[in-house]
């Protein structure tokens, strides 16, 4: 099986690598970053969120920041942080970008779902049904 993704830095590019599954099961570089993001740093339960929200669909900025009840300004900065992190990519250009899970984090959302329940983030998924 190959995963292909897409790194953070070709965004308006059409170029992706493929990268055989395997290399990344169990990874604990993986593990390390999202603790480091969601519990290791303020705003980890925001961005948490965020990740739950663009899950069930790509949402631009603007509807992050109704949906969420947070400032504009605040999505910015933690969508600065989950794209530089290759967590999540975008689609699209200016206003209108929508924003969705790299494929290489779709590979790991377990472990996202695991860190979520250990630092005590509830999962938006789970109450919405």
């Amino acid at each position: 099986m190959v995963t292909t993704i897409k790194p953070f830095f070709q965004i308006n590019t059409v170029a992706s690598i493929e990268v055989p599954s395997q290399m990344y099961d169990n990874d604990p570089e993986s593990r390390r970053l999202l603790w480091f993001l969601l519990g290791g740093k303020r705003g980890g339960e925001n961005r948490a969120r965020i990740i739950q929200t663009v899950r069930v669909r790509p949402r631009n900025l603007n509807q992050l920041s109704n949906e969420l009840d947070l400032q504009y300004k605040a999505i910015q900065h933690h969508m600065k942080i989950l794209l530089n992190s290759s967590l999540l990519v975008p689609a699209g250009e200016g206003y209108g970008t929508v924003y969705m899970l790299s494929p290489w984090f779709k590979h790991h959302i377990e472990i996202f779902d695991e860190v979520c329940e250990k630092i005590g983030i509830r999962n938006l998924l789970r109450n919405s049904h």
